[in-house]
């Protein structure tokens, strides 16, 4: 028979037992430029659409308590701005509740938007880390189905350098990257989550 399981090994069952009962606290990036309007093959439906689909299926996943916000990107979506807040940070149960559903149901792409890539992440990063809460899986999601093109952005080794610059480890924040489609950058994404 096995021994005793190791005190490492205990504190991993610990440590995934406790994250299973903390309630996360989520800043959702979702890219709205207006290659999401594009048909994936075989579904007869856009990207966006899909995207939608698993991100309101997605909300059942969550404890009632998790807290989610989320917000738009694409190239200045909001004057100047690459992103602009959609959902504001509520719990699950309250964003049901306020129709949050149905009004990220009715999000379209922004024609002939382009991915501001760089300057969302960077700022939805900053806001995550001023709303760091302790107790909770805090995270940032970007949703992209591009690479950044956005030549007046802060750039990649300006993001990276920016993201480790606001590093905590006793507050830790990743940035979870999901690519869509078959335009992404995926070395971008994983260079960011790595930062």
């Amino acid at each position: 028979p096995a021994g005793p399981p190791t005190p490492e090994a205990m504190y991993g069952v610990l440590q995934a037992w406790a994250g299973a009962n903390l309630s996360a606290r989520v800043q959702v990036l979702l890219d709205v430029s207006g290659s999401m309007a594009a048909a994936v093959p075989g579904t007869g439906r856009s990207r966006m659409s899909l995207t939608l689909e698993a991100a309101t299926q997605g909300l059942d996943l969550f404890k009632p308590t998790t807290e989610i916000g989320l917000w738009l990107f694409s190239t200045k979506l909001d004057g100047a701005k690459d992103y602009k807040e959609l959902l504001p940070m509520r719990s699950i149960s309250e964003q049901l509740a306020a129709g949050g559903v149905a009004t990220l149901e009715a999000v379209k792409p922004k024609p002939g938007g382009a991915t501001g890539l760089y300057d969302s992440i960077l700022a939805a990063y900053q806001n995550a880390r001023q709303s760091w809460q302790l107790g909770r899986i805090n995270v940032v999601v970007v949703l992209t189905d591009g690479r950044n093109e956005d030549g007046d952005s802060i750039g990649l080794p300006g993001l990276l350098a920016e993201l480790g610059r606001l590093q905590d480890p006793r507050k830790p924040l990743p940035v979870i990257g999901i690519g869509i489609g078959p335009d992404i950058d995926a070395s971008e994404l994983e260079q960011v989550s790595a930062a």
